[in-house]
């Protein structure tokens, strides 16, 4: 529907854009009807700041009421990035509290959209900070989903935001998110503020192994050098790097990793199937696509060095285990 184009969870767009988008969606009466948007939230997205004002007062009993998707005016002036209307809504009694559909306060619309100023002004209003949508994600998900959320990220973990919150399907931290969605900027403002680079899913599985699974170079490169553990194993798919390689990693994941502190990777580890990773890579993994992606780069050749590094540093370590016998 097109009502649900205009607030997309990661909205990011210049003010200006939004507000030509927004225009042109809202020419339609229906499109009014069908998000049961009352006055005020119509007042919110076409007037000014001073007429708006005026509007508030006149419809002061509508201050919290809900349109279709469940969003009171709040929810949108923080999706919109609109830290005036917020502010005067806001001292007029708004809460920001109430949840739309999805479960989502407007703190964490803030955050998708990147408005520090209307996150700010959020949060000196009391605005619940660990509040759960209804996958338990909290405002801080949605500030590691947003590209380049270094300063909100770090404003939330300030104003006490659990850095390590986990969601209700998967147990994945913001970490997780912004590993697997390639949000390097956002992967290294975590680590800086205190994320748990070793945190594991119910699965087990790791933000190294998600950088791997999800062919993510530029969060990987991070999680390396911030010293993530590279003998780390999925516990429900008993994979480790060398199998996740094996099956999704181009050539370039493999090079980074082949160059990596690989002490404790087993070359013949056998999955939860009884497959090591060589056998994965001759039975799973679909060639064509890869050679796709990058046809300039030889995947047989990467991964055989790749485990011929693994192979050389376990020699090494039975050597030296023999010598301290």
């Amino acid at each position: 529907m097109a009502w649900e184009l205009v607030l997309p969870p990661d909205a990011s767009k210049d003010l200006a854009h939004k507000t030509e988008v927004i225009q042109s969606l809202f020419k339609k009466d229906e499109v009014f009807d069908n998000l049961r948007f009352s006055k005020l939230h119509h007042a919110l997205l076409t007037m000014t700041e001073e007429s708006f004002s005026r509007e508030l007062k006149l419809s002061f009993a509508l201050l919290n009421q809900q349109d279709a998707l469940g969003r009171t005016p709040l929810a949108w002036a923080a999706a919109q990035g609109m830290p005036g209307k917020a502010r005067q809504l806001l001292g007029a009694g708004a809460a920001s509290d109430i949840v739309d559909k999805h479960g989502k306060t407007a703190l964490h619309w803030a955050c998708a959209a990147k408005a520090k100023e209307v996150v700010q002004i959020l949060l000196d209003h009391d605005a619940p900070i660990e509040a759960k949508d209804i996958i338990g994600r909290t405002p801080i998900w949605e500030a590691a989903h947003a590209p380049d959320s270094h300063e909100i990220l770090a404003l939330l973990v300030e104003r006490g935001a659990e850095i390590d919150s986990r969601d209700d399907i998967y147990a994945r931290t913001p970490l997780h998110l912004a590993t697997y969605q390639g949000k390097a900027s956002n992967v290294t403002a975590l680590l800086k503020l205190g994320a748990d680079i070793e945190a594991k899913m119910t699965s087990g599985r790791t933000p190294l192994l998600n950088a791997i699974s999800y062919n993510q170079l530029s969060t990987l490169e991070i999680l390396i050098e911030n010293g993530a553990r590279t003998d780390a194993v999925e516990k429900t798919t008993g994979e480790g790097i060398l199998h996740l390689a094996a099956r999704f990693g181009p050539p370039k994941v493999m090079k980074r990793l082949q160059a990596a502190n690989l002490e404790g990777v087993k070359l013949h580890a056998r999955d939860v199937q009884g497959r090591t990773a060589v056998e994965s890579f001759r039975l799973e993994r679909p060639s064509s696509y890869y050679a796709e992606i990058d046809p300039t780069e030889n995947v047989d050749q990467a991964f055989e060095d790749l485990c011929l590094r693994v192979e050389e540093l376990e020699m090494e370590a039975k050597e030296f285990c023999g010598l301290c016998v």
